[in-house]
């Protein structure tokens, strides 16, 4: 039987269409957030596209290497290692921007005698403490697990963890300007931007791989001569300190270009306020 109580609740949750029309207001609440929001709806994208494209090249690259399995297993495992620098080096240095931010703790930092110069020293600093620290083990279980050592690039190696880290840096600077000029509404760009380095830079794969179009974008890119780097020592024994010396001249043009577009982002949000704004 019916309460009373239950028969006066009903009519309210029936009255302006019950469940359907409830689902249909949570649809559309995150219909019209997405239409307001261009990273979001990159993002919707972005991520399936990515994948085909780095899984169709490396398939591709399998399908002609003629290399031996072991060889190109190392080869592989060796990419992705030197990747992941790339991804540390950048999300090191912006987990700080984006703790800072979270927890609406900018302002208070730069009302400090802190300039945004050294605050941008500090991310570098942190980043490279944070990568390495993460990097250990990760090279403990590679040799442990799959009987591949890193350390068999020789000296090499540490020039490249260098030019990898570096541009890390470059990249953290240039979203930690987006998102001090234009605040979290950037967050989306900020985590996709690093991966769309990936496919292009030849991480598991060589460049000639690519389309030639790509190949001449692929050649822009400092990771791009770190990564043919070490498939020439894996491969070959040799090495062509050229490619490390590109890297280096491109990722010391880059990491001065962002750092000066940081300090002019920075500039910016303080003369329009922005910066009072930024928060979660």
């Amino acid at each position: 039987m019916t309460s009373p109580e239950t028969a006066a609740i009903r009519p309210e949750t029936t009255r302006h269409g019950g469940a359907s029309r409830r689902i249909l207001g949570m649809v559309l609440r995150h219909y019209y957030l997405l239409r307001g929001s261009i990273p979001r709806l990159v993002e919707w994208f972005y991520w399936p596209m990515l994948n085909i494209l780095m899984w169709g090249y490396l398939n591709k690259f399998l399908y002609l290497s003629r290399a031996t399995p072991l060889l190109t297993f190392g080869i592989l495992l060796g990419g992705a290692m030197l990747w992941e620098i790339v991804i540390r080096g950048q999300m090191g240095a912006m987990k700080v921007t984006f703790e800072e931010m979270w927890s609406r703790n900018l302002t208070q930092l730069f009302v400090s005698p802190l300039s945004p110069s050294e605050f941008l020293v500090s991310l570098v600093v942190i980043s490279f403490l944070s990568t390495t620290v993460a990097l250990i083990p990760c090279t403990i279980a590679a040799s442990w697990v799959f009987g591949f050592s890193i350390f068999d690039l020789g000296w090499q190696l540490g020039a490249f963890y260098f030019m990898q880290l570096m541009t890390g840096w470059w990249m953290a600077a240039l979203m930690a300007a987006l998102l001090v000029r234009y605040g979290l509404g950037m967050e989306w760009i900020v985590w996709m931007s690093i991966w769309i380095l990936a496919p292009i830079t030849g991480c598991y794969y060589p460049v000639t791989v690519l389309p030639e179009w790509l190949q001449h974008i692929s050649w822009l890119l400092p990771p791009t001569y770190i990564f043919e780097g070490m498939r020439q020592i894996l491969n070959h024994q040799t090495f062509d300190a050229m490619l490390l010396l590109k890297s280096l001249g491109l990722n010391i043009l880059y990491l001065a270009g962002s750092c000066g577009i940081f300090l002019y982002a920075f500039d910016a949000a303080r003369r329009h306020g922005s910066l009072l704004q930024a928060g979660e």
